[in-house]
């Protein structure tokens, strides 16, 4: 045994010694195959893979073509029956209305005092054709004294009933002066009680301030008539459907 180590350490001196033959002992190593790995190799069958195969990445399923994902549910919208937006939609309709057809709300004092005037006057012609019509067969002379004395308004005889009449009658012939002479519901009162109030000045210029219960009851109900009755008339012609044909014509 030591024999043989020691002629193994010579060798390798003498091959360190020899340069070329170092190389070409190490080269010839390298090309040397592994056996191990090259029996390995011829006893694997050729089907076997070498590694296992990963599992492949299985693909997302696609949405349907044509197939849409439905939007979340939305809150109700809120009731449109309710008293409070009809009211304000027929507002609005109104306004839109009374824009379109008599115009933007102008300050006119000319207007105004020639529609007191014209309303005043349409007023006491009613009030002198009613006064003709049923005072003046049952006296022998008519006179400004039934228009303008409140002694005349007086329940205890026929003459002052149908004065009273009278009044009542003009006041209702008065909102309809209105429907055409002022043409807007909200004004319908502001006028009623402006003629009212002249025809008071000129009843106490005439005969007296009214000491008669019954010339301010009359007076106090032919204002409610006119005015109350008026704004009925205008409401209703203001809601009235406007024809489209008439609207494009004009156009």
């Amino acid at each position: 045994m030591g024999l043989e180590r020691r002629n193994q350490k010579r060798k390798k001196k003498k091959r360190e010694h020899i340069p070329g033959l170092a190389a070409r002992s190490s080269s010839a190593a390298a090309s040397k195959p592994n056996i191990s790995s090259s029996l390995l190799s011829s006893l694997r069958p050729a089907n076997h893979p070498t590694q296992p195969n990963p599992t492949p990445p299985q693909p997302k399923p696609k949405p349907r073509e044509g197939r849409e994902i439905p939007p979340p549910p939305q809150p109700p919208p809120p009731a449109t029956s309710d008293l409070g937006c009809v009211l304000r939609r027929r507002r609005r309709r109104r306004r839109k209305e009374e824009k379109m057809f008599y115009g933007a709300m102008v300050w006119d004092p000319w207007l105004i005092v020639s529609q007191i005037v014209c309303l005043q006057c349409l007023y006491y012609l009613a009030l002198g054709l009613l006064m003709a019509l049923l005072v003046g067969t049952r006296v022998p002379r008519l006179t400004l004294l039934y228009l303008f004395d409140f002694a005349t308004l007086t329940p205890r005889t026929t003459t002052g009933w149908c004065v009273i009449a009278a009044f009542l009658l003009a006041a209702a012939a008065g909102a309809a002066f209105m429907l055409y002479v002022i043409e807007r519901a909200k004004k319908c009162l502001d006028f009623a009680a402006t003629l009212y109030i002249i025809h008071l000045f000129i009843c106490i210029v005439y005969g007296g301030w009214p000491a008669s219960v019954t010339w301010w009851v009359v007076n106090i109900a032919g204002l409610a008539i006119m005015s109350l009755l008026g704004e009925y008339l205008c409401i209703r012609r203001e809601l009235k459907e406007i024809p489209i044909s008439r609207l494009r014509a004009s156009v």
